[in-house]
């Protein structure tokens, strides 16, 4: 593209482009908090709280983000649009903006629009690129950094201007300091700008300059934590603490060669799921042809843009696939889209007919693969999770004059689900929210109640709930259904509504008291008080058998059952106990046929040495009327 001017004609094709992508990620945008434990999902929710706060994110900070995404946020906040939502907006304008710039790429490499625009939507399409585009998270961004680097790049190569250099200096500085992993792109800048080395040496004065500018972003962080920001990681005010920010490393170099050939074969599976493997071979051969038509310098300036993120994916490696592995390789996906347009323009100059065909063929490989990877992105960015743990959390019942009731929920999807849902949505009034890392044993201490999501309680062993309350002997009980209580002295406020005197189960557990009630129509919940009488010597299993009968007969048809391996959510071996112990517990039972559900029966039992069942003596009881 002789001249950086574009005609009518390109302007309708970037157009084009942007239409079709802004469809498919408006079609998919997350517009609810996140709970989906996905890895491409893995700091969104945190993205979702911090940027209506002003606040700051995990290292490496990603200041500019957090600045611009904030004002981006607070200004469509202002026109009554949700901080999920607006926070995924904010991702889907630099997954447009990367596309836009992936065409006037293409343009400059005077790529016929057709053919751009093409390049450009399957790069768009790719799977990685829409989910990234979708949720609230930096990729898109960092995407967005990278591609107009090279734009800037090839413009200056080919004009030799001063200002495209500098614009240069600022997009590829500026990217470095947002996400580490642009700096992979410098060889391959300095490669497609060689040949005005000279004009680079005659203005080192102001790249040096922008060089050491580019940072200064950082101050960002140290500012807003001045001002008392609520939301922050780490201590990006003290140097200590903005070090330890700058320098977070994910690399882990693979020991030996079979460990490489692993992890390649992984980054090869993730980038067929991106995109249909041929297509990419295709984009990816593309750039190497410019070798062979003798344009050294673009084809391997351009591979160079794409080889280092392959390896780069290798070595972000923290044991499984990550969100950080997920998102370094999309430049190639980038680059991808930009080979396949020059491939179909190679073609297409050999034989205009077969040039078309293949157009209309990638065409509907494209729209055959959207319908594809559509669903998948909806599955993250639709899943209930969110909803699920703050409707857990929403049980709990809080008067002004109860004592301060604190939940913790460990730090991650949880947290920040219930921050959000407490934040933007008015829910969970009353509740102290904390994470897995606030003083517990404080908590305990003020003689606050503790609570705790049994999904937080189940990450982490008995053993770290001991030592973090400075207890050998942790007392737990069930609220309510997926909510426990923690305390260091026996939980014994607990009412339930007695239906008969105390039942002895066996001579060691006694049912102190129980109450069977609706929770819905097709639910029932059974509270129980157990007392340890006496030093508990077995572990026991509980059963918990809806019946479609009255008969105290132990072989008759079972309509729903909640047994556990221990009480208390499984969580509370009875051997724990200790004598005088009384521990409440829930279990709900899902009643197939309301009009049959007659009764409830409850034991405890255990199997012995020689694998016979041993139960206790049964306690029967009536459905309640609804």
């Amino acid at each position: 593209m002789n001249s950086h001017t574009l005609s009518k004609k390109q302007k309708i094709w970037i157009g084009l482009a942007l239409l079709i992508a802004a469809i498919a990620y408006a079609s998919t945008l997350q517009t609810i908090s996140n709970g989906s434990d996905n890895p491409y999902v893995k700091d969104t929710g945190e993205i979702q709280n911090a940027l209506p706060r002003w606040g700051l994110l995990h290292p490496s900070g990603y200041p500019l983000y957090s600045l611009v995404g904030s004002l981006f946020v607070t200004l469509l906040r202002l026109g009554g649009v949700q901080p999920a939502l607006s926070t995924s907006l904010f991702s889907m304008l630099w997954g447009l903006i990367s596309v836009g710039l992936l065409v006037l790429l293409a343009l400059e490499l005077d790529i016929p629009g057709p053919l751009a625009t093409l390049g450009a939507v399957c790069m768009a399409l790719s799977t990685s690129v829409w989910v990234d585009a979708s949720i609230a998270e930096v990729h898109t961004l960092s995407l967005a950094f990278t591609i107009a680097s090279l734009y800037f790049a090839m413009r200056f190569s080919h004009t030799g201007k001063r200002q495209d250099l500098l614009w240069l200096t600022v997009i590829f500085t500026q990217g470095i300091v947002h996400q580490r992993a642009v700096a992979a792109l410098g060889p391959a800048l300095l490669l497609l700008t060689w040949n005005q080395k000279q004009c680079i040496l005659a203005n080192w004065k102001p790249i040096v300059g922008l060089v050491l500018l580019a940072p200064l972003t950082y101050l960002y962080m140290i500012v807003r934590r001045w001002m008392g920001v609520s939301w922050y990681f780490g201590a990006p005010e003290t140097l200590s603490g903005l070090w330890a920010i700058l320098r977070d490393n994910v690399f882990v170099w693979p020991e030996d060669l079979a460990t490489w050939r692993q992890r390649l074969q992984i980054v090869g599976y993730l980038l067929a799921q991106d995109m249909f493997w041929p297509v990419l071979l295709i984009g990816l051969l593309g750039i190497l042809g410019l070798v062979r038509q003798r344009r050294y310098r673009l084809g391997l300036g351009l591979t160079l843009a794409w080889v280092p993120y392959i390896l780069l994916t290798m070595i972000i490696w923290e044991g499984y696939i990550s969100d950080a592995g997920l998102a370094a390789k999309l430049p190639v996906l980038a680059l991808a889209g930009l080979g396949l347009a020059l491939a179909l323009k190679w073609i297409a100059l050999q034989n205009q007919r077969l040039g078309w065909g293949a157009v209309i063929a990638i065409g509907l490989l494209l729209l055959g693969r959207s319908w594809s990877t559509r669903p998948f992105v909806l599955s993250i960015t639709r899943d209930p999770t969110a909803q699920s743990i703050v409707a857990t959390a929403a049980q709990v019942k809080v008067s002004p004059g109860d004592q301060p009731t604190v939940l913790m929920a460990a730090w991650g999807n949880m947290y920040w689900a219930l921050t959000y849902a407490q934040a933007y949505q008015n829910q969970l009034d009353g509740l102290q929210l904390v994470d897995h890392n606030y003083d517990l044993y404080g908590v305990l201490q003020r003689g606050e109640r503790l609570l705790v999501l049994s999904r937080a309680f189940h990450i982490f062993p008995t053993s770290w709930w001991r030592s973090r309350l400075k207890t050998d002997k942790l007392y737990i009980s069930v609220v309510e259904p997926g909510i426990k209580q923690l305390s260091l002295t026996p939980i014994d406020e607990y009412i339930v509504p007695t239906l008969f005197s105390p039942f002895p189960l066996n001579d060691q557990i006694t049912i102190r008291s129980i109450g069977l009630t609706w929770d819905s129509d097709t639910q029932l919940r059974l509270t129980v008080l157990w007392e340890a009488t006496q030093t508990i010597t077995q572990d026991y299993s509980v059963a918990v058998h809806l019946l479609a009968s009255d008969s105290t007969a132990l072989e008759q048809p079972i309509l729903a059952q909640a047994d556990t391996t221990h009480p208390v959510e499984n969580w509370y071996p009875t051997t724990q106990w200790h004598t005088g112990e009384i521990v409440r517990d829930i279990y709900t039972l899902q009643v197939p046929d309301k009009d049959a559900a007659v009764a409830v029966r409850v034991a405890l039992y255990y199997i012995d040495s020689s694998a016979q069942l041993i139960n206790s003596q049964w306690l029967y009881l009536p459905v309640p009327p609804q």
